[in-house]
C-alpha cells in the first residue's frame, strides 16, 4: 500500500498564487504546516505506521514529510524521483498570465488532457517524467510494508494518469494538504482514496 500526500499550502491567505514547478523552491506558510500535522493526525489516529517515508527534493515536501515523520516515527528519505514538474516559461505565472501568454488552449490541454505545452520550455519532456514516476510505483510494489510519499500535484496526476492509462480530464488534482491511497494486487495498482483532506 501506499499513501501519497501532497505538501501543503505554500501561499498565504490573499498572496497571488502563481505556477510553481522544480524551479521554485518555496517553503510552506502556516496553513500548509497545520495542513501536515493534520493528515499525520489522521493517519495516526487509523494506526497508519510506514516502514517507509519518501519525498521529494523540494523543500515545500520535505518539510510536509518531517511533520508527518514526526508523528508517524521513522526516517524521511529523498527521492528525486517525486520531484515536481519543471513548468518552465508558466513558473511564477499565474492563470490568466498563462493564457494570455501561450493561450487557453495550452492551458486546457494540460489541465483536461495533461498534454505538455509546446513552447513553453517545460524543463523535463513527457517520456522522461513518465518514466521515472514508472519506476517509482514499480519499485514500490515489490517493496516491504506501507509507503507514505510526498510530493507536488502534478506528480500525483501523472500517477493517476498511469494507474487508469488515460488522462484524468482535470479530476486527477490533488489539493495541497489531501491524501491519496493505493493498493497492489493481481500485478496493478488501484485507487483506493483520492484527493482526501482530513
Amino acid at each position: 500500500m501506499i499513501v501519497l500526500a501532497r505538501h501543503g499550502n505554500t501561499f498565504a491567505p490573499g498572496e497571488r498564487a502563481v505556477w510553481v514547478g522544480a524551479r521554485t523552491d518555496l517553503p510552506l506558510v502556516e496553513e500548509g504546516r497545520r495542513q501536515a500535522e493534520r493528515l499525520a493526525a489522521a493517519l495516526r489516529a487509523e494506526g497508519f505506521a510506514p516502514a517507509r517515508i519518501l519525498t521529494g527534493p523540494l523543500r515545500r515536501t520535505r518539510e510536509a514529510a518531517g511533520i508527518l515523520a514526526g508523528a508517524l516515527g521513522g526516517m524521511v528519505t529523498i527521492d528525486d524521483r517525486l520531484r515536481e514538474l519543471d513548468y518552465g516559461a508558466w513558473e511564477g505565472l499565474d492563470g490568466p498570465e498563462v493564457t494570455a501568454r501561450f493561450g487557453a488552449a495550452a492551458l486546457e490541454s494540460w489541465e483536461k488532457r495533461l498534454e505538455w505545452p509546446a513552447g513553453a520550455g517545460w524543463g523535463e519532456d513527457e517520456a522522461a517524467v513518465t518514466a521515472r514516476i514508472a519506476g517509482f510505483l514499480d519499485e514500490a510494489s515489490a517493496g516491504a510494508g506501507p509507503l507514505l510519499a510526498v510530493t507536488s500535484n502534478g506528480i500525483l496526476r501523472i500517477v493517476r494518469r498511469l494507474i487508469e492509462g488515460r488522462p484524468s480530464n482535470g479530476e486527477g488534482k490533488v489539493r495541497t494538504g489531501a491524501a491519496c491511497r493505493l493498493e497492489h494486487a493481481g500485478g496493478a495498482w488501484r485507487i483506493v482514496e483520492w484527493d482526501v483532506r482530513p
